[in-house]
């Protein structure tokens, strides 16, 4: 898994929530490494999944991803 594709993930879930479709178009090829990434993200920081939210890059309603709160 990248390390610079985790860290453009966190840096933009920390600011903005995002959909995983636009997670895994951002950084990666597949929703499949975006999931990985996510797993790897939620370890260290407080990942939050909010089901009714709107995806900031694709303005989409439906599960988003958002960073809140520090570091584990």
């Amino acid at each position: 898994m990248d390390a610079t594709a985790i860290s453009l993930v966190t840096t933009a879930l920390r600011q903005h929530p995002l959909c995983k479709d636009c997670i895994a178009a951002t950084a990666f090829t597949n929703e499949a490494d975006a999931d990985a990434a996510l797993a790897s993200i939620g370890h260290v920081v407080q990942l939050q999944r909010y089901e009714t939210g709107r995806c900031y890059a694709c303005g989409e309603m439906g599960n988003v991803y958002r960073i809140d709160g520090e570091t584990r």
